[in-house]
């Protein structure tokens, strides 16, 4: 079912211009405009090799002045 104003894309962070440049974002999405990007949960999926925070640099970089990226990253704690 769909409805106006709500879509949900499939994407890999690893692929940030490919996410944001996606056709569905962007007819419900106006990123020159202050919005909320919630990377809740994802980042931890992402081996450091593979360079998460730049990733996310390129999201923040597209986004308006006013905006704001929250994050959220799991760290386990070693067992001694």
């Amino acid at each position: 079912m769909r409805r106006p104003g709500v879509c949900a894309i499939q994407g890999d962070l690893r692929d940030p211009h490919g996410i944001l440049g996606h056709p569905e974002l962007r007819a419900q999405i106006d990123l020159r405009e202050p919005v909320v990007i919630l990377l809740t949960a994802v980042l931890h999926f992402i081996p450091d090799e593979d360079q998460p925070y730049p990733l996310v640099d390129v999201v923040k970089a597209a986004m308006a002045p006013a905006a704001s990226c929250d994050l959220s990253r799991h760290h386990r704690r070693p067992q001694p």
